[in-house]
């Protein structure tokens, strides 16, 4: 399955992780508001011209596909109402802009947009098309360039540094106690074709790329910077660094092999070990011994079933797979106690999860905090193992609610809300190393992030970072 960048998976989390790629572990909510949901599947674009061009459609996040000479097919519309079109030559240089006014919903006819000699755009008559046309494929060549990182406030107090990507592609350390921003890996645009996660000491990097003409996906291992770059393995996605660097857990995305197999190399090369046949979300356990892991029972079927997935757990050197507890279907990822003794999972059904623990060998099981209709992802522990951290995702009648809280795994204290509201979503919940604060990424209704951490104590917000996409850490 295709990442498609970091980029793609964090806005993928604000309109359900889905960015027109293919997140084999969508949860079971969308967290988008009403106002601008999905308004039509496609826009025609019929190219007129002895020309190859590239169209730009800005539909909640910019999208390039490519038009061939002479060809009419279709755009996708993935969330929102497209609101302008850019016309780009092969060397992605933009050449003609079209104000698009759509109001949703877009009943009957599909507005087509036509390609004129010299290269200009206009608006063409809804409806005359006529039978099936293609899908326009996606041009990440000309990469849609998103806005720079911009550094934010300083959240007086905080300590360490913050790993995030940035929207146009980049990892980035941010201070939290400044706002400072320093790039260390990427930001070159190309955001939809290449991944970036740093080893647990933050010496390399795994780089995950999807190739856009072959769609064979890879993983690449490099220093920190970018440099001494060279090829681990082909048909590899969602590397996961083990906690000493020394070897990778990935996703086998070969399609001969099934397409899903949790597997494992040394991170200095060597030959693959396949673990499982079919996984999604994993995490290593705290000493490297064994791996975490949800197989999806709809993860083939998507949303054509509501059958509840599985929550496994493998040991590394021998191979053997224990089957844990059933998980609410589209599961977020498991996640380890700092001692290695609990796993957090969500469970339930797809119209409404909790959030549960359960013993690392088995048993044990117990829900920590019900949903009440809401849906639970992203479970993290503090560093202390004294406290799960969660998204909540609730809809109401005209808008969708998402709230961060905190639970007490003992259920000794009732939960604690620490962020919530109707208008933006927040994910990716990371503690401080102190545990005395809360990062998270916070998207608005116009599908801006940004970075934003929360004093624990007193619960004011600082936000640190602007364009942000996702969360990879906080470091001392």
């Amino acid at each position: 399955m295709p990442r498609r960048g970091l980029a793609r998976i964090a806005a993928a989390t604000v309109i359900g992780p889905l960015l027109g790629g293919c997140l084999p572990f969508l949860p079971p909510f969308l967290p988008w508001d009403p106002d601008v949901a999905p308004v039509d599947a496609s826009l025609v674009v019929r190219n007129e011209t002895n020309d190859d061009w590239v169209i730009v459609v800005d539909s909640g996040g910019p999208a390039a596909f490519a038009v061939p000479a002479g060809a009419a097919g279709e755009i996708p519309i993935w969330i929102g109402t497209p609101t302008a079109a850019r016309l780009l030559d092969r060397d992605c240089t933009e050449v003609a802009e079209l104000e698009l006014e759509l109001e949703p919903p877009q009943a009957g006819a599909i507005p087509e947009i036509v390609i004129d000699e010299p290269g200009v755009l206009r608006a063409g008559e809804p409806g005359s098309t006529e039978g099936d046309l293609p899908m326009l494929a996606e041009y990440f060549e000309c990469g849609v360039v998103a806005a720079a990182i911009e550094p934010g406030e300083g959240a007086t107090g905080a300590s360490g540094s913050l790993t995030v990507h940035g929207e146009n592609g980049g990892l980035w350390s941010v201070n939290p106690a400044t706002g400072e921003a320093t790039l260390l890996v990427g930001d070159d645009g190309d955001f939809l074709a290449a991944g970036y996660t740093l080893s647990p000491d933050g010496s390399r990097v795994a780089i995950a790329t999807w190739d856009e003409e072959t769609y064979v996906p890879s993983i690449a291992i490099a220093d920190a910077d970018g440099s001494d770059e060279r090829l681990l393995v082909e048909n590899g996605d969602f590397p996961t660094w083990s906690p000493d660097g020394t070897r990778i857990a990935y996703i086998d995305a070969d399609p001969f092999a099934g397409g899903s197999a949790l597997t494992v190399i040394d991170a200095d090369g060597g030959e693959p070990r396949r673990l499982a046949a079919q996984a999604s979300w994993m995490a290593w356990s705290p000493d490297g011994t064994r791996i975490a892991f949800i197989a999806d029972a709809t993860h083939d079927e998507m949303f054509d079933s509501e059958e509840p997935g599985t929550l496994w757990v493998v040991d590394v050197e021998s191979g053997d797979v224990t089957e844990l507890a059933a998980t609410a279907p589209f599961s977020a990822a498991p996640a380890w106690s700092p001692d290695g003794s609990l796993i957090a999972f969500v469970g339930g059904t797809i119209e409404t999860t909790d959030l549960r623990v359960i013993d690392a060998d088995g048993g044990n099981e117990r829900v920590v905090s019900e949903g009440d209709g809401a849906s639970f992802t992203e479970p993290a522990w503090s560093p202390d193992g004294s406290r799960l951290a969660a998204v909540s995702y609730e809809f109401g009648f005209v808008a969708l609610t998402t709230s961060v809280i905190i639970v007490d795994p003992t259920g000794a204290e009732a939960d604690r809300v620490v962020v919530t509201s109707s208008e933006d979503s927040f994910y990716a919940p990371t503690w401080s190393p102190d545990g005395a604060w809360l990062a998270l990424t916070r998207t608005d209704v116009s599908f801006r992030s940004s970075t934003v951490v929360v004093d624990l104590e007193d619960g004011s917000e600082t936000t640190v970072a602007r364009n942000t996409v996702g969360i990879a850490g906080w470091r001392p």
